[in-house]
């Protein structure tokens, strides 16, 4: 799916799903097309723009609380939210549920 949205140039969707899952943005140096070349200024803006929108659908409390229930450690993911307290708490109220349902398996 990654090399596919990469092949179409698509950025913002990269970005975006990287947002969503609860990645660290990638460096621009990092990220490189198909042909191995870093991608250039303006398609970075495009990726961050993407990780951003992807990012705020993160960084809500239903997702930090599923994050927490699979197990899934905090990782600065939300610093940016003025909500990171409730989300944290969020997060680690989901987690104690995952390591007691370890505990009984």
């Amino acid at each position: 799916m990654r090399d596919q949205m990469i092949h179409a140039g698509d950025w913002s969707q990269v970005g975006y799903e990287d947002g969503t899952i609860g990645l660290h943005p990638v460096a621009h140096t990092d990220l490189h097309g198909l042909d191995q070349e870093v991608i250039t200024p303006e398609q970075y803006e495009e990726y961050k723009a993407g990780y951003r929108r992807g990012n705020r659908e993160f960084c809500t409390p239903s997702v930090a609380r599923y994050q927490g229930e699979l197990g899934n450690t905090y990782d600065n993911q939300c610093s940016w939210s003025e909500d990171e307290t409730d989300l944290i708490a969020e997060w680690d109220e989901g987690y104690e549920e995952y390591e007691e349902e370890e505990l009984n398996d």
